[in-house]
């Protein structure tokens, strides 16, 4: 039954598109949208959600890396932008969870690189998707993009003067295929199984009752007692007191398509989970799986196997286009997302600031605590070298 209306339901348009980029028709029928994705499933909206907050909560650094360690570079200008106001409409917060989503949905975002007379870098402005595409300049082929900015205007930027964000997929390397193509197939069919659950609990799908008459009806006769009966009976009435017309006999159908529609839901999270990266209990999956495994480990791979390589794409074209030493880089600290429970991180830093990974006061700072004089020194284990720190070729800044 649930297979049936599943079909019936795949042949109608659900197109709310307001003018974002849309991905050609699925096979299952229903044109996949950043609108109808975000708004109708609740899978997608979580993941979309905890990626981009998870994102745009970790603090992001400039740092000089040299003999194995890495030092954050003080009064960066780069720095300074990142965490603060890189666009002059979005905070530093509200820009992450921007770029990460729209990279997310359509696979692309773009923001225009400005900078002031004396070429220091001073907004990072994010363009509209439908503002913006890539060419290719004839007959080289050296690609360069063709922007309107809000006033109308039409510029032309070179790949240096723009931050494009994208994820795998392009067949050139070049553009990036977002959730609205590599996951067209999957949402589309997660819109129909939702919009099924919805008739189901709505409407009724399965028929409840049937209807007996001692005599022969005419099809005209039998359609109108049957309709007759419908709007006396459907929905708002479905608690009360059958009364049966004309002699006729009405017997109840038993139908339990219940566990059908909790299948359905527990198909879509898992969808959802293997085009996002984010484990399935992170996205409320109630499933007995879910439940047994060990949340720890799941913040794990979450962070592995999702929130790395976000970071390792950003990372990269930050990189790229704006710090120019070879010695720099942009991190994450992303100790937030792996802490674990308070008596997980005491220990973690007890043992490390008794073999001499860190000091004690670090290790405090580590847990939230303030420092204590005398603290700083690392500790030595008998018969160990004396610990140093060599930062002699660290420029200064």
């Amino acid at each position: 039954m649930i297979r049936g209306l599943l079909k019936k339901l795949s042949r109608r348009s659900f197109n709310q598109n307001s003018g974002m980029l849309i991905a050609p028709p699925a096979a299952a029928g229903e044109t996949v949208t950043q609108n109808n994705i975000e708004w109708t499933m609740a899978a997608v909206t979580r993941a979309i959600q905890l990626i981009s907050t998870d994102v745009a909560r970790l603090p992001w650094r400039v740092v000089y890396r040299g003999k194995g360690e890495e030092i954050t570079v003080k009064g960066s200008n780069l720095n300074n932008l990142l965490n603060t106001q890189p666009s002059a409409w979005l905070h530093s917060y509200a820009w992450r969870r921007h770029v990460v989503r729209e990279t997310l949905i359509f696979g692309n975002c773009l923001c225009h690189i400005q900078k002031n007379g004396r070429g220091d870098v001073i907004g990072l402005e994010p363009i509209d998707p439908n503002a913006w595409q890539l060419q290719y300049e004839q007959p080289t082929q050296e690609p360069y993009y063709e922007v309107t900015d809000r006033e109308g205007n039409r510029l032309r930027l070179s790949p240096a003067e723009v931050l494009h964000f994208r994820t795998p997929g392009g067949a050139d390397g070049l553009m990036g295929n977002g959730l609205l193509t590599t996951g067209r197939e999957a949402l589309s069919l997660l819109l129909v199984q939702n919009q099924t659950s919805a008739a189901v609990c709505g409407q009724g799908v399965a028929p409840r009752f049937v209807l007996k008459h001692p005599g022969r009806l005419s099809q005209e006769l039998g359609e109108a007692m049957v309709e007759k009966f419908n709007s006396k009976f459907r929905r708002r009435n479905a608690g009360g007191t059958i009364l049966a017309m004309d002699g006729m006999d009405v017997q109840q159908l038993r139908v339990d398509i219940g566990t059908d529609i909790l299948e359905l839901q527990r198909f879509s999270i898992q969808e959802v989970a293997r085009l996002t990266g984010v484990p399935l209990a992170l996205l409320f999956d109630m499933s007995e799986s879910s439940l047994r495994a060990n949340m720890q480990e799941q913040n794990r791979a979450y962070l592995d196997g999702c929130l790395v390589q976000w970071q390792s794409m950003i990372g990269a074209e930050i990189k790229a286009k704006l710090i120019r030493e070879a010695e720099k880089y942009i991190v994450w600290d992303t100790r937030e997302l792996s802490r674990g429970t308070f008596a997980d991180q005491v220990a973690a830093v007890s043992a490390a600031s008794m073999n001499g990974i860190m000091s004690r006061n670090e290790a405090r700072e580590y847990i939230g605590l303030n420092s204590i004089p005398g603290l700083d020194e690392v500790l030595v284990m008998p018969g160990a070298k004396t610990v140093t720190e060599d930062f002699s070729d660290a420029p200064e800044y």
